[in-house]
């Protein structure tokens, strides 16, 4: 049996996502071969806007045949907690814009709304407590795409984000002039900060494990099943 590996969905503009993960791979390469530890591998689902992660299970998922019969008479573990940890539920999500060819590009009030559009919808829409990022992709270098321009931008949308009931998406928000080129610049901030906001979700997984397991008694079923479910978040 294969070990479990992480979760990240890429969401968005999926044309794109074969590149991103391999910017995000190079970086795990990078960061494992300088402390010499086995190489860290994440399953990366790619996902276009308001598409469900159900629909795109990887084909070996057939093998997990949903029961017919009710999770809580199926001994000791659930299959459902089983199923979300290694199938449906991410650690991390990036909502990934790529306007590289967008001909809107100079309106950015419009970009802006279509942002907030999704991210609207994502959290209404989707229960998963996995962190976010956010990722727009611009075109090369342009007269009125200058650097100074760019963090304008990002300021200005950052600072819409926190003043809005979604503000802890402006926490994690990555502008990326020049496309994948420019995102390859940008490796290592790209990679660390992903890489920590995965192995931040599954640390608060574990601390709420912990609560849940204090306020039961070591002979309940749940005691197995939260304790089971603190070693496998433990193992990714």
């Amino acid at each position: 049996m294969k070990p479990l590996q992480p979760q990240i969905h890429l969401i968005g503009f999926p044309g794109c996502h074969g590149q991103v993960q391999e910017v995000f791979n190079d970086f795990l390469s990078s960061m494992n071969t300088s402390s010499n530890e086995t190489n860290k591998k994440y399953c990366v689902r790619s996902l276009n806007f308001r598409e469900k992660a159900e629909q795109v299970l990887p084909c070996f998922a057939g093998k997990f045949a949903e029961p017919s019969v009710p999770t809580t008479e199926l001994g000791l573990l659930k299959y459902s907690q089983l199923k979300k940890v290694a199938l449906t539920s991410p650690s991390a999500t990036v909502l990934v814009f790529d306007w590289r060819e967008d001909p809107a590009i100079h309106d950015w009030s419009l970009l802006m709304t279509q942002i907030t559009a999704e991210i609207i919808y994502y959290r209404e829409n989707c229960s998963s407590s996995s962190k976010i990022m956010v990722m727009v992709l611009l075109p090369n270098a342009e007269k009125d795409l200058s650097p100074n321009t760019i963090e304008d931008r990002s300021q200005l949308l950052k600072k819409s984000l926190a003043q809005s009931e979604h503000a802890e998406f402006a926490k994690n928000f990555l502008l990326v002039q020049s496309g994948i080129d420019g995102l390859k610049v940008q490796q290592k901030k790209f990679g660390k900060a992903l890489f920590d906001l995965s192995q931040g979700y599954y640390a608060e997984q574990k601390t709420l494990i912990k609560k849940e397991t204090k306020k039961i008694l070591k002979e309940q079923l749940e005691n197995i099943r939260f304790n089971f479910m603190h070693g496998v978040y433990s193992e990714i």
